[in-house]
Formats: structure tokens, sequence, C-alpha cells
């Protein structure tokens, strides 16, 4: 399918009716992370448009070109697209999750586009802009292997650093230790650059980790074996002469200490009203 969309797309004329824009969430990804893309559609046929695959073909066919300008092969069988129907004039988006389908673990940069099929019983496609992405690591802070509760299985949590290009973010990374499959690889939260987390593992086996968001906001993550997301909370320092700190207990409990729980969302609110009250006609 891919040879034939590629095809027809040379064989198009200017196609202005159907407008596509692939472009990455961002520009850099840790590797093993969901690695997504938003493709942008724009309906200027003047009536509605329906895009369907056509038998086994999908409507939307996405290209992969590593380095050397290899085209990558599908992982398996190739993902299947549900239609999507865009109404005259419109513009809708879709988040396309292609490191589902491709193996993008190695490091270096790759080439993504894609073809959409044209609506109606055609083969003919048009195809977008190719975008760049880059496939890197960042610095592992911390590893510490854990049993699955309940199973034979041993897992691998690794606490990840990673510098952006405007931001600093931490990522966690669970990783089959028989196998070395990775179980999971996302990213937590953006964290202040020069700064450390703090980690400890309860005795449930979840990982534990208070780290700095702001100059004065801590966030505390505590994530399952599974790689889930147990609790999310955000905490301010209790007082000028403590910080917040993660404490372990003989029993095997893990808490945070030296903080006063923070709402974020409930601090905007609070800012916002206040800014209504002081809303006052000039005389």
């Amino acid at each position: 399918m891919k040879i034939a969309l590629l095809l027809f797309c040379l064989c198009l004329p200017a196609f202005a009716q159907i407008n596509i824009l692939f472009k990455p969430t961002k520009k850099q990804f840790v590797a093993y992370e969901p690695v997504t893309m938003n493709l942008t559609i724009t309906n200027r046929t003047g009536k509605t448009a329906t895009l369907q695959g056509i038998g086994l073909d999908n409507w939307l066919d996405v290209n992969v070109y590593d380095k050397n300008r290899q085209l990558l092969s599908y992982k398996s069988t190739p993902p299947a697209y549900q239609a999507v129907k865009i109404a005259a004039g419109q513009t809708v988006t879709k988040t396309i999750s292609i490191s589902n389908h491709y193996d993008l673990s190695r490091y270096g940069t790759y080439s993504v586009s894609a073809s959409v099929r044209l609506p109606g019983n055609t083969q003919q496609a048009v195809r977008s802009n190719s975008s760049l992405i880059t496939i890197t690591n960042g610095r592992v802070l911390a590893t510490q292997k854990i049993g699955l509760p309940g199973t034979a299985s041993a897992r691998q949590y690794e606490v990840i650093k990673f510098n952006g290009e405007d931001r600093t973010v931490i990522y966690i990374k669970l990783t089959n230790d028989y196998s070395k499959q990775v179980v999971v690889c996302n990213v937590l939260s953006p964290m202040v650059p020069n700064s450390e987390p703090q980690i400890a593992v309860d005795r449930n086996n979840n990982l534990h980790l208070l780290y700095l968001i702001t100059r004065a906001t801590y966030v505390h993550h505590i994530i399952a074996p599974t790689g889930t997301i147990k609790k999310r909370q955000y905490h301010k320092s209790g007082s000028a002469y403590s910080k917040p700190r993660l404490e372990s207990f003989a029993k095997g409990d893990v808490k945070v200490a030296g903080t006063i729980l923070f709402d974020p969302k409930k601090a905007v609110e609070a800012a916002n009203a206040d800014r209504k009250l002081s809303d006052r006609p000039n005389f």
C-alpha cells in the first residue's frame, strides 16, 4: 500500500481542496517513550468529506525514514484508522502514535510524513510535509529492581532526567528484568533544572519521587510496579527552616514530611477571585 500511495501522490497535480499538515508534538523524544504526531486536515472541497479506507487499504499512511533515507517497515500488521468525516470548511486534528507501529528505539533523526487518501472511491492521495524528529537518551539518575507483587516476575525502575531544548523533565522507565523489554517509558513533568529528585521505594514496591517543579513548589509522584501513576500531589515548604523530604519508616511506608499540601487549581481560582474583587471603576 505504501508504494501505491506514493506513486499516486507523485502523479497528482497540486490538490488544494484537502490540506494536511503533519507535525510532531515535540522535536525530541527519549527512546521508548510514545512518539506522537498531530495530523491536521482542512476540508476546502465545499462539501462534507469522508476519509475512509478501501478494502484493506487505509485512508492514512505514515512514512518514516531513518538517517540513511531507508523507509521503515511496520513492526507487525499495518494500523487500522477509523473513518473521519469533515464538514465543509472544517479543520480537524488527530494525534497519531507512530511508535505503536514503527521501531523508534534507536537513537538518531527520522523524517516523517503522511499520505491521506482523497474522498471517494479513489486510489489518489495527497502527501503532507516532512517533519524531523530526534530519538535521544537522558541521564539515568537511579535504578531499582523490584519483584512484581503476586507474580514471579521482576522489573526495574529507571528515573531519567532529560534536558530538552526549552525545559528539563523527569521520565519514569520500567523494564522487564528477564526479557529486557520496556514496559513503559513516560514523561512525568518538568522540573527545576539544577535540582535533583528524592527517590524511595515503599513496602509494596511503589516508587516515590519528590522534586521541585517551580522555585517553591514540589510534586510527589507515586508510581506502581505496573508503571501507572497512583498518586500525584503538590507541596509547599512547611517552614523557612525545613524543606520537603521523603521519609522511609521501619514498616516500609514512605511519606512526605516538612510540607504543606498545595492545590494549584484552587490557587488559580483564588487569584482570579481576588482580581475580580479588586476591579473597581476609575473615578
